[in-house]
């Protein structure tokens, strides 16, 4: 599997924690998907969380990703964006 793939499927089921970022949110997360991965999903966050905000075609396609993670369209159009905000970044992650 392609990096960048891994990453978005690693992602996804955070996403909708990670929208709504709060204690509860994260405590939450932290019981559903377990400790360590919520900790790795922020940290991945952390780097393209302001890249995102910055860009609402990715705002979209992470909206849309969160609200229907299982649909292959959707994982995809974010994988784009991701992609795209990387390139235009230099980012690393």
């Amino acid at each position: 599997m392609e990096p960048l793939k891994e990453v978005v499927a690693f992602l996804l089921p955070f996403l909708p924690y990670l929208r709504k970022w709060d204690e509860k949110a994260a405590e939450e997360a932290g019981k559903k998907l377990g400790e360590d991965a919520w900790k790795r999903a922020k940290t991945l966050w952390s780097k393209l969380c302001p890249m995102v905000e910055a860009h609402p075609p990715a705002q979209q396609a992470i909206a849309t990703a969160a609200a229907a993670p299982q649909d292959a369209h959707a994982q995809a159009a974010l994988r784009q964006q991701i992609e795209k905000l990387l390139k235009e970044d230099e980012t690393e992650i």
